[in-house]
């Protein structure tokens, strides 16, 4: 099996992680997960000790550029091992020869040398191809050469005033705070406070809207696959009434807008510094390329996102993406707000003792927001450089509001058709590479609505997770027909950024597949929940106290448990019953977590406008959390970058 491009699916032989098991009877996705984990600790020594790595730390001068590189390196290593853990599974059930038990990795970088040494399995070998061949320099050349040029257009169509935007743009520039520090939130999922949305907090925080200022960027939009339609003049419509302050960090791709726009006005002095640094080295192994090219990339977004803070005054950064270094630029924000001394934000939008990759290395800010000690205690032990975490409960609590008149309409409309149980479903994204699969999904909505045919009570509500989900099953679609066409079935449409919650207050019991993060949100609220875990993840905590009560390893076994409560419910009074652990969840149940968290980032805010530095701020903010809301609701994790490493060096705009 060749592998030739470290970023590239495997496609030479067939897989479907979620269906493929390993030895405990798990998703082969978890053990690549563990192994790629295990492997990024072993090597990161290994990277640290290079010339170009200790350079990027004292240029950069941040705890967080550990993190950047950490994350880089398991995302570089993980298809390998990928490829590596899917040719033993073909290898053990007799799917392959002798002769092809072999991986080869192509312009590995350097990296080949040090996994073949991690890797000890003898049934299927580790083969390296060139660290950087012809081919793969010609590539490198080609892929840069093809960057520019569409940045060169672009710029071009700029200069050249398509749709007059140069001329609407020097008649619109960035609106002014009223005053202070500000608050910098990229914009990705709306604004409506009925829906997800990153400015959940600002409605009772107390603070001018203007203050908050949101950057628009069509190549990283919630869905990257529908970006540039993401972002339309209706999206600018909605942020100038909710009256924050708004610009592009791109090219806009809305026409007929004042146009807004930022760059950079010079390069950075980070990066000219590390090359200068780096030039003077000559990097004899392949490993020192590797770890200069992603301080290079590293170092270019730290410069970028230091001179956008500067430029408009950001003190504040909050953020809910998560996503590798190399695709989001939260790592690099991060750093750059150590180095002019403000607090990168993030916020609990998942559950958090599931996968790792997220929880491990996904959240590199000076503070996180947790729904409760549920969340925290996963975060303790990860790789995040946070410097506290901070319990609101559950942040979209518009939720507890009561259940709303949509929500109400679609009860009475399943009843009126004869439904006297009605059950909301929550699927899940799934593609080859993670712990679902299609047949997963397939027969987790064939179960349900084979329920809902054959029993005239039932009724049913799908709340997809995103819009287009249920049109990638076409083996589902004759039974979802014959469900919708009897008035006791009910997809919720828009459903891409919707409230789990717009179901679960229609229904009488909830399910989700895997460890849902719907189906906790829905138990939060105060609903009946099951976890239809398919993939196995048997090493969550649910099992130890909830095995067939809140969570099952077997659809048929948890049908049945349903089926039963449905005709009886004092005969399974714990199924679905989140009770026990409740409390850890979302200590607070209370529909305030918007307040907290908006008084928290108030609080900052004034402390930074009074001129303290940001480990003041931070103590100040979690001294008026704790006297309000209790000692137990702040966890303090790592020391203050500037303790760490000393004061960083003063950078100024070029």
């Amino acid at each position: 099996m060749r592998f030739p491009r470290n970023n590239r699916r495997l496609a030479t032989l067939p897989y479907e992680l979620g269906d493929m098991r390993s030895g405990n009877g798990a998703s082969l996705r978890f053990e690549v997960e563990q192994l790629t984990n295990d492997m990024t600790l072993a090597l990161t020594a290994k990277v640290q000790a290079t010339f170009a790595y200790q350079e990027a730390v004292r240029v950069a001068h941040s705890p967080r550029v550990a993190l950047y590189f950490e994350r880089a390196l398991r995302d570089t290593l993980r298809p390998v091992v990928q490829a590596l853990c899917v040719t033993r599974w073909h290898s053990i059930h007799g799917n392959i020869q002798d002769t092809n038990r072999t991986v080869c990795w192509d312009h590995h970088r350097g990296l080949g040398p040090l996994l073949q040494n991690l890797w000890v399995d003898d049934s299927v070998g580790l083969r390296l191809g060139p660290a950087e061949g012809l081919l793969f320099q010609v590539s490198s050349a080609l892929t840069r050469a093809r960057s520019w040029a569409r940045r060169g257009v672009r710029r071009f169509r700029w200069l050249m005033g398509e749709l007059d935007r140069a001329r609407q743009f020097s008649k619109s520039p960035v609106p002014e705070a009223s005053g202070g520090a500000r608050i910098a939130v990229h914009y990705t999922e709306g604004v409506n406070p009925a829906r997800r949305t990153a400015i959940f907090w600002l409605r009772d925080s107390q603070l001018d809207p203007t203050r908050v200022i949101h950057y628009l960027d069509p190549r990283q939009g919630s869905h990257p696959r529908r970006v540039p339609f993401s972002i339309s003049s209706e999206t600018l419509g909605e942020l100038d009434e909710v009256g924050t302050s708004w610009l592009w960090v791109e090219e806009p791709n809305v026409a007929g807008r004042d146009i807004r726009v930022w760059q950079p006005s010079a390069p950075g002095p980070l990066a000219q510094r590390y090359r200068v640094a780096t030039h003077t080295r000559t990097h004899r192994g392949q490993l020192d390329r590797w770890v200069l090219s992603i301080g290079t990339t590293m170092l270019r977004e730290v410069d970028y996102w230091n001179a956008f803070y500067l430029a408009h005054n950001v003190q504040i950064h909050f953020d809910q993406d998560e996503g590798a270094p190399l695709s989001f630029p939260t790592f690099a924000q991060s750093i750059a707000m150590d180095l002019i001394g403000g607090v990168h934000l993030g916020n609990q939008r998942s559950e958090m003792k599931g996968l790792t990759e997220q929880r491990v290395w996904g959240h590199p800010d000076h503070v996180f927001f947790t729904w409760g000690t549920y969340a925290q205690s996963a975060l303790v032990s990860s790789r995040n450089r946070n410097e506290c975490l901070v319990v609101t409960g559950f942040s979209q609590d518009v939720v507890f509001t009561g259940a709303p008149q949509e929500s109400m309409a679609v009860r009475d409309s399943l009843q009126e058709h004869g439904s006297r149980f009605v059950v909301a479903a929550f699927d899940d994204s799934f593609n080859p590479d993670i712990h679902f699969s299609k047949g997963m999904m397939q027969a987790f909505y064939s179960s349900l609505l084979r329920w809902a045919l054959e029993d005239p009570e039932i009724g049913l509500v799908f709340k997809p997770k995103k819009t287009e989900s249920i049109s990638w099953l076409p083996e589902v679609q004759e039974l979802l027909s014959r469900a919708v066409a009897s008035g006791r079935c009910v997809v919720l449409d828009n459903a891409t950024g919707r409230l789990p919650a717009d179901a679960a207050h229609a229904a009488d019991f909830t399910i989700g597949i895997g460890i849902s993060t719907a189906a906790l949100e829905s138990a939060i609220i105060g609903k009946r929940a099951v976890h239809c875990d398919l993939p196995h993840n048997r090493a969550h905590p649910f099992y130890s106290w909830g095995y067939e009560k809140v969570i099952f390893d077997d659809l048929d076994r948890m049908m049945a448990a349903l089926r039963r409560y449905k005709a009886d419910p004092a005969s399974e009074p714990q199924l679905g019953d989140h009770t026990p652990c409740l409390d850890e969840l979302d200590p607070f149940r209370d529909g305030r977590a918007g307040r907290r968290v908006g008084s928290y980032i108030r609080w900052l805010l004034e402390a930074f406008d009074e001129g303290c530095d940001r480990s003041e701020a931070i103590q100040r903010a979690n001294g008026r959390y704790v006297q309000q809301w209790g000692a137990d609701k702040v966890v303090g994790l790592t020391p203050d970058a500037e303790d760490a490493l000393g004061s960083p060096p003063k950078l100024e705009l070029a």
